[in-house]
């Protein structure tokens, strides 16, 4: 999660640093798990013989095997490295009207029945008992699964006001690629202040206009067996600077990999090696005193392979910075690998043994 620009010429990812002895994790790593590779056995029902399941009983298997991932799973776990978070669950009728509100918004499908209406008012009363508590921070709302990061702002004014700041905070660009940059930055500064929701009406609102909410509900309706769905709220912070977010790699328990989270722009903060060796060794330091102890404990290691975002704050006027574990994620090509690949960087990501305490060169970008 941590990248950023060089100083002159077209804003670019910071090249890669020298980063561990290790030489990239080459020699002894272990091949990426596929999916099939990490999938759970077949479920109930399945026919084994010519290797085919249908495609409810393969939604199933994939719910199943990721969901030690879904917030109310591991939020137990690391509650005091993250941010305060409380969950009700949503039913099939719930999750069902939510997406024919988003088809009916989008997709010019047919409006809501008065059952589908009801289920809505319904999930908008439980967003305002799970939004109340955090006033007057206000909340961040999202799935289980994932978030509606994607998802339009529903407030217009908003977001141009935020738009506004965020460009005025930015240094005069010199060239056609930092002007581009610095406008990606604006964007995804203001995009993100404004995903902060103050009411149930709000939360919601958010949610249907998001289409990663509507397809994790879809795909959790088409799948098989037991129904596992829930609606966070996460108690909103203005500290956390979407620049300052990292994605981290673990294997076997050791974090391997850092590289900022969001690999559309160049950060110019990010470019001193100072900075860069300030942030990895805070995160690094955190993941072993903190964050890796909580997750070795927990029945079935779900966690010994996982993809761990996290958030830092380095005070303005110096000291020791912040870390905060964002969410956590399945170890599979479905989850972004940020600036590393998935196939070009295995045997870094998998460095076995992992890399020096200190995670330095190639290994953070």
């Amino acid at each position: 999660m941590a990248e950023a620009g060089e100083a002159s010429g077209a804003p670019t990812a910071s090249a890669p640093t020298p980063m561990s002895d290790a030489g990239g994790g080459s020699g002894g790593a272990e091949p990426l798990p596929t999916a099939a590779a990490t999938a759970p056995p077949p479920p109930a029902g399945a026919d084994t013989t010519t290797g085919t399941t249908s495609w409810g009983a393969r939604l199933a298997a994939t719910r199943a095997a990721e969901r030690a991932f879904d917030v109310e799973s591991w939020y137990p776990v690391l509650r005091e490295c993250t941010f305060p978070t409380s969950w009700a669950p949503l039913t099939r009728e719930d999750a069902a009207a939510m997406v024919a509100a988003y088809r009916w918004r989008f997709c010019r499908a047919l409006g809501l029945t008065m059952a589908q209406e009801a289920a809505l008012a319904r999930v908008t009363r439980v967003a305002t008992g799970l939004v109340a508590p955090y006033a007057p921070h206000g909340a961040f709302v999202r799935l289980s699964t994932r978030s509606p990061k994607d998802g339009a702002p529903f407030d217009a004014a908003g977001y141009a006001a935020a738009r506004a700041a965020a460009e005025a905070d930015l240094p005069p660009a010199a060239t056609d690629d930092d002007r581009t940059n610095a406008a990606l930055r604006a964007y995804f500064t203001a995009t993100s202040r404004t995903m902060c929701v103050h009411t149930g009406a709000e939360a919601v609102e958010l949610l249907l206009r998001s289409e990663r909410v509507l397809v994790d509900l879809q795909r959790a309706l088409d799948a098989e067996g037991e129904w596992e769905m829930a609606v966070i709220c996460r108690r909103w912070d203005d500290s956390v600077d979407g620049e300052m977010e990292f994605r981290g790699f673990v294997w076997r328990h050791a974090l391997t990999a850092l590289s900022q989270y969001n690999h559309y722009i160049a950060i110019p903060r990010l470019a001193a090696p100072s900075t860069r060796a300030a942030i990895v060794a805070a995160v690094a330091d955190y993941w072993r005193a903190s964050v890796a102890p909580a997750l070795a404990g927990v029945p079935g290691d779900p966690y010994a392979a996982a993809v761990v975002d996290f958030a830092v704050t380095m005070p303005a006027g110096g000291g020791g910075a912040t870390v905060r574990v964002v969410e956590l994620n399945p170890w599979a090509p479905t989850t972004g690998a940020a600036l590393f690949n998935w196939t070009a960087d295995a045997a870094l990501l998998q460095a076995s043994p992992p890399p020096p305490a200190a995670l330095c060169g190639s290994a953070v970008r």
